[in-house]
């Protein structure tokens, strides 16, 4: 059986409680002996990537923490970016739907005026439309996040004459509120907002 079937066997149903790294490697070996080095759960998380995970659609796990993770179980809903090392956003999940940077058909372009300012710019390959995913942290005070918005709208709309602009992705945590003319702006143009 592989990693990922000893992992779903042995962990679905249990969507409450925390796990640590440790504890999940010593439920697999206990169950089917599996070498411990073999089991990580980094792999099956739905926000995290690293080079050699599994495939995506394998996400079982929310990484909440170093070495904490929680059994979420296969094809939640979940919503939220994809991180990998430092920090980098190289993807996100839409209520359960995934989209990765260079795959899927989006890529991630570099627009001059808005990667200087670290923001993705994901665009559909098909469509020709694209997402917009904030991956720097923002402005520290409110009054610095609405001079940057201000300072930003130009360049979404050079964006949106080439490639039209179905969302934009912003991080959650902070204590920042996104003006309501930002979103007024976005809503008369019929584009989505998102805090992940």
């Amino acid at each position: 059986m592989t990693i990922y079937g000893q992992l779903t066997a042995c962990f679905n149903g249990r969507r409450e409680g925390i796990f640590t790294t440790a504890e999940i490697k010593r439920i697999i070996k206990a169950k089917y002996g599996t070498n411990e080095a073999s089991v990580i759960p980094s792999d099956y998380s739905y926000n995290s990537w690293n080079k050699g995970r599994a495939p995506m659609d394998h996400s079982l796990f929310e990484k909440i923490g170093v070495g904490k993770y929680q059994y979420l179980g296969l094809n939640y809903r979940y919503t939220g970016p994809i991180v990998w090392r430092g920090g980098h956003v190289v993807g996100y999940w839409n209520q359960g739907q995934c989209s990765m940077f260079n795959q899927k058909g989006y890529s991630e372009t570099s627009w001059p005026g808005l990667d200087s300012k670290g923001i993705g710019v994901d665009v559909n390959q098909t469509t020709g439309t694209s997402k917009v995913v904030f991956l720097s942290p923002l402005p520290g005070s409110q009054a610095e996040f609405e001079d940057y918005l201000k300072d930003l709208l130009k360049d979404l709309e050079t964006l949106r004459r080439t490639h039209p602009i179905t969302d934009i992705y912003f991080p959650g945590g902070g204590n920042l509120i996104i003006p309501e003319w930002f979103l007024e702006w976005c809503r008369e143009r019929g584009i989505e907002i998102h805090v992940v």
